[in-house]
């Protein structure tokens, strides 16, 4: 069960493992990333995978489920506590430098890695 007492802004969020996408031991609380699905104009729907504990996006989950991803034709979007998002872009798919606003105010640029010979 998701905890009561959390923010009104996860209150009001559904993440992508809230929807039925990860097995019971991939819980965001568990794994200490929040995967969610958002639309990249230009690119399509991108898998999220949103830092919540420092250190996890290098954790074989992250892996695991980039790599899929990436095998599977899909963008995969990083976006670290700390530092600037990385777009993971899908063998034999391009896409130019982009640059998005998380929140109101911070403008971060996103490194763009591309996925090749099975390796990301």
């Amino acid at each position: 069960m998701i905890y009561s007492g959390r923010p009104k802004s996860c209150q009001e969020f559904t993440c992508a493992w809230l929807l039925g996408f990860g097995l019971s031991e991939y819980r965001p609380d568990n794994t200490g990333i929040v995967p969610d699905f958002q639309e990249i104009p230009g690119i399509g729907l991108v898998l999220y995978l949103w830092e919540a504990r420092e250190g996890m996006m290098s954790s074989g989950f992250v892996k695991k489920q980039t790599g899929i991803n990436l095998q599977a034709g899909k963008f995969v979007l990083h976006v670290p506590i700390q530092g600037n998002p990385r777009l993971y872009v899908p063998e034999g798919k391009n896409v130019a430098d982009y640059r998005l606003v998380f929140g109101d105010v911070v403008d971060k640029e996103i490194q763009v890695v591309k996925f090749s010979k099975g390796r990301f």
